[in-house]
């Protein structure tokens, strides 16, 4: 057995948002936890004082403007951190994201247009920023020397509400702008950056691969089809969403399985194990319906010419493996891999719907989607 490793571990840029979400929240919900809770304490005050039904009627009064007043002053700080919390230099940053995630001047070219989007709504919405947040700071700098006096008015216009007490409204009142612009601004900071780069990022050769494919699929190009999907690999990056490799991949191995044998089932089945392999946390139900039918494909094949047993053994056994391991992610594909193995079932097109047939009369294949 191994011991930990010494070494701190390092974390990636993914890991680190994660850790500073949740610190964030768990620093955001235990200010909001012990808001509530002093404002819980203090409506109490009037029950504890007249324990009768005018003192939970005024309690509840209390509670119930306080929230109110919370919620209020709460958003619009929270607005305001909104505004402060937007990053500056955003666009130039998402531009030089995707710039990175390129690796050659052809795929820079192809989302050019993309970045030069992504880049202008980013420097709109920091222009929009600036704007309001500078409007914000004259304003309120020119208006500090009467803000004595209006939190005074303010605590005797809702004092009423908490039994004449204009002490409690003002400190709700400022909890809540200090707690809404905390909780705009760090959220905008952690949120928005990230957002832009994922939005950035989804417009990769991958997806423009996907689409073309889809094109060429609808014109009846299968090959073409095939092709451009597996030109869209070589665009495949660190950064590239797990969902669109997981759509590049299951494509792929269902466009192979119309190809010429023995090359469409055998790079298949390359591309298939590719996946299982750089993905085991991502499996994909598809792709092992996809190497099962391609393995049924390569038995068929081999028998035909006359492989060794054993050869022909080890396929028969990998074909099940990824055929029981396809039904236990997702069971619906019992009736797609039922499909391919029964030569008697009515919905099926015999001459592209076999790749499973050889293994009919297999006990083993009829436990399981018999």
């Amino acid at each position: 057995m191994f011991g930990r490793a010494e070494k701190p571990v390092s974390l990636s840029n993914e890991d680190r948002w994660e850790k500073n979400l949740r610190d964030t929240w768990k620093f955001l919900n235990t200010w909001l936890v012990a808001s509530l809770g002093i404002l819980v304490i203090c409506a109490a005050i009037p029950l504890v004082q007249e324990f009768d039904a005018d003192g939970l009627a005024k309690g509840l009064s209390m509670l119930g403007h306080g929230a109110l007043l919370s919620l209020a002053f709460g958003g619009i700080g929270g607005l305001v951190g909104f505004l402060f919390g937007i990053p500056r230099g955003m666009g130039q940053a998402t531009r030089t994201s995707a710039k990175n995630g390129s690796s050659s001047t052809s795929d820079s070219s192809d989302t050019s247009s993309v970045q030069a989007a992504s880049g202008d709504k980013s420097t709109n919405l920091e222009q929009i920023s600036d704007w309001l947040t500078k409007i914000i700071l004259g304003a309120g700098l020119t208006q500090l020397v009467r803000i004595p006096d209006l939190m005074k008015r303010l605590g005797e216009a809702f004092g009423k509400a908490f039994g004449d007490n204009s002490f409690l409204p003002i400190v709700i009142v400022i909890g809540s702008l200090v707690f809404g612009f905390f909780a705009g601004y760090l959220m905008t900071q952690l949120f928005l950056v990230k957002a832009l780069l994922d939005a950035e990022r989804a417009q990769t050769p991958v997806d423009t691969a996907l689409k073309a494919a889809t094109n060429f699929e609808r014109a009846g190009q299968l090959r073409a089809a095939t092709a451009t999907l597996e030109a869209g690999l070589t665009s495949l990056r660190p950064e590239t969403p797990k969902v669109a490799k997981r759509d590049l991949y299951e494509r792929l191995t269902y466009n192979l399985l119309y190809e010429e044998p023995p090359s469409g089932f055998e790079k298949a089945i390359l591309y298939a194990d590719e996946y299982i392999d750089q993905e085991p946390t991502q499996p994909s139900p598809q792709v092992f319906t996809n190497l099962a039918a391609a393995l049924g494909q390569k038995y068929r094949w081999d028998s035909q010419h006359q492989a060794p047993q054993q050869s022909l053994d080890e396929t028969r056994g990998s074909a099940l493996a990824a055929a029981q391991r396809a039904i236990s992610l997702e069971p619906q594909m019992k009736s797609v891999l039922r499909t391919m193995w029964n030569p008697n079932d009515p919905t099926k097109v015999r001459s592209q719907e076999d790749d499973l047939e050889v293994f009919f009369d297999d006990p083993e294949f009829k436990k399981l989607l018999g």
